[in-house]
């Protein structure tokens, strides 16, 4: 069997450096901080944890370190088959290249540990990090076999072990199955083995709560946007006689988002003002049909499809509001949450089991209404927002080397 890697570079040297590049703050040691990044998938615009863990990989490389990445049980690229398990190559955020391996997911676990256990040896880094999401490593969200793996791979080196608790286990449900509790349960225990890890972040408040819950003590790290900001600003755009919203990503039939979309349109028509709600994105059948069956007529509905980054930069500073089906305390996991305030966008999050706004940042919580209302006290406040990347990248290598 040819398991040999497609290969798109030179290896790039291990970096000694003193200091941050472009524009970073972290001071690393005398040696450059070395450390490999474990997700699941790197298809670029395809999973939100791959797409930010590259980005934090190349903010860590501009920052002054070595950073790779393995997606461990990746899915989506045509390349794979069944005589190529293994793809690397680079992949780029803002032009800053970062080393990636990419292994097809329903590849053995067999021949997964001990090619983690090769890299690690060869890489010999400092930290090694874990993105964490239980459906990214197993399709049903029980990732045991990912489990195993990191359980043979721990004493390999002295090397730091974190993990980034993107999502935990399936939360309470009404009418939930007999299977999902199950999984449930299965999912948290997976999360209790994980405390081997000493280093452990999440971005949610909720998620800090339940891990402590484990005796996991987590710190927070807010995310930032996977679409960097590079359309120009628009002012006072909220003011015209037609008002913008709109979805990213995010999209799925929901009666709740439906029926506060329309609660809004019925408060913009008392004062004359047009809506025009804007999909972008993947959009299957099914939800375009639901959103247009129950939003025509009251409501232009623009389906725009897939965007470059560029375009969707452009798209979100379009937008008078943003509308997400996240539902809002666990807002603070959405990178499309994220794209619409760093964007300057306020955000509308519908979906809510109580009033609790599921972000650490009180700043961020400032862009999230309830009502038409709401809007027009809130005005969209683009330009305002840091360079969320660099400061989210500086905490998360201060944090390492602490």
């Amino acid at each position: 069997m040819n398991s040999g890697p497609v290969k798109s570079g030179p290896v790039i040297p291990r970096p000694v450096n003193s200091g941050p590049v472009q524009g970073g703050s972290y001071q690393s040691s005398e040696a450059a901080l070395k450390i490999v990044f474990l997700c699941g998938s790197l298809e670029p615009g395809r999973d939100g944890v791959g797409d930010y863990t590259r980005r934090l990989a190349a903010e860590c490389i501009r920052q002054g370190c070595d950073a790779s990445i393995l997606a461990i049980c990746d899915r989506e690229d045509a390349r794979f088959n069944p005589d190529q398990w293994q793809i690397e190559e680079y992949q780029s955020d803002q032009e800053t290249p970062v080393r990636c391996k990419r292994w097809r997911r329903n590849h053995n676990w067999a021949v997964k540990t001990k090619g983690l256990a090769e890299i690690l040896r060869e890489e010999s880094p400092d930290v090694v990090s874990i993105q964490f999401v239980p459906y990214s490593f197993n399709a049903r969200g029980v990732p045991f076999g990912f489990l195993r793996c990191l359980s043979k791979c721990r004493d390999i080196g002295r090397f730091q072990w974190h993990v980034m608790f993107h999502e935990l286990w399936i939360g309470p449900q009404k009418k939930r199955p007999l299977s999902g509790w199950v999984i449930s349960r299965l999912q948290r225990e997976i999360v209790r083995r994980l405390q081997f890890c000493k280093i452990v972040h999440t971005h949610v408040p909720r998620y800090k709560e339940s891990l402590e819950g484990l005796g996991i003590r987590a710190n927070p790290l807010s995310l930032f946007s996977n679409i960097p900001c590079t359309a120009p600003v628009v002012e006072n755009h909220s003011s015209g006689e037609v008002l913008n919203i709109g979805f990213f990503s995010q999209q799925r039939p929901n009666d709740d988002v439906r029926d506060w979309i329309l609660d809004f349109i019925a408060a913009a028509t008392l004062e004359d003002r047009k809506v025009r709600v804007h999909f972008a994105g993947a959009l299957n059948r099914v939800s375009e049909s639901y959103w247009k069956k129950h939003l025509g007529g009251k409501a232009d509905v623009v389906v725009r499809g897939w965007m470059s980054p560029d375009q969707i930069s452009t798209y979100l500073r379009s937008l008078d509001l943003g509308i997400t089906t996240v539902p809002r305390q666990l807002i603070g996991k959405s990178g499309t949450v994220a794209a619409f305030i760093e964007h300057g966008t306020p955000i509308a999050a519908p979906c809510r089991a109580n009033a609790c706004i599921g972000l650490f940042c009180d700043r961020d919580k400032q862009f999230v209404v309830d009502r038409y209302s709401d809007l027009k006290k809130t005005p969209p406040t683009v330009g305002l927002q840091p360079a969320k990347l660099v400061s989210v990248g500086n905490a998360f290598l201060s944090s390492l080397s602490s």
